[in-house]
């Protein structure tokens, strides 16, 4: 699978995301998506679901080398009395020794943003966590969390899809030199019966029409929409995008 490298981060293009799942689903799909071939899990402390993702991974016999694993830090552990421990919780959950990557999962201001950037460097500098970024932060706050990491972020994750106009947070993201990571790609299934995104999955390409699903319309749809961002930035820095499904 394709892989986006940014700030010494390899991170496989298309990640499989887990938000909404329950146990019954987990235990399904994830063995299902690894065996497909994705080799990118994105999970949250929020999602609950931490315990499933780790179960999933141990009983596929992959190694654990071979799989990225995303997961998130949930607002109500910024505190730094929290911070620490929920990581560890998370861990423990995944049944691993290392997170791949570990972003702050949400802008909040209970705890200074230089404490959360702080706090999130601690993870590296233990060892428990690769790489870290942000998710859903504007543009005005991923130029203050890039300023205040001694450790380069990786990524900015937010809501991309073709019903979503995210152009300005997308230049951002990519001149801070960046990844963009888009969530919800599929528009949590309207795409799938969007007609205009089936005209577009019919568009000639390497697959046969009559064989090929919806989901290769916003596949396509994301590809293309950032190709043309990365022609526009192309001077600034080189482009950067990778989309996770969910």
């Amino acid at each position: 699978m394709h892989a986006v490298s940014s700030n010494g981060a390899r991170i496989p293009a298309l990640g499989f995301g887990t938000y909404g799942m329950l146990r019954p689903d987990m235990l399904r799909m994830i063995p299902a998506a690894l065996g497909g071939g994705f080799r990118h899990i994105d999970t949250a402390q929020i999602y609950r679901n931490e315990q499933e993702v780790g179960e999933c991974i141990v009983s596929s016999g992959i190694p654990r080398s071979e799989i990225f694993v995303t997961t998130k830090v949930w607002v109500a552990n910024y505190p730094e009395s929290r911070f620490a421990r929920s990581v560890d919780e998370s861990l423990e959950k995944l049944r691993s020794d290392y997170i791949d990557l570990l972003l702050l999962h949400w802008p909040h201001d209970s705890v200074p943003l230089a404490e959360q950037i702080g706090l999130l460097n601690e993870t590296v500098r233990a060892g428990k966590v690769r790489h870290i970024g942000v998710s859903n932060f504007n543009r005005q706050l991923i130029d203050q969390a890039i300023g205040l990491s001694a450790v380069p972020l990786v990524t900015n994750q937010f809501e991309y899809h073709p019903y979503l106009d995210q152009s300005l947070v997308i230049e951002a993201t990519r001149k801070a030199g960046l990844a963009v990571t888009a969530y919800c790609a599929m528009a949590v299934g309207r795409v799938l019966t969007d007609p205009t995104i089936a005209e577009i999955a019919r568009q000639p390409c390497t697959a046969d029409p009559a064989n090929r699903p919806p989901l290769a319309g916003p596949a396509r749809w994301c590809r293309r929409l950032v190709a043309n961002h990365q022609s526009r930035a192309h001077r600034r820095k080189p482009g950067r995008v990778r989309f996770r499904t969910g």
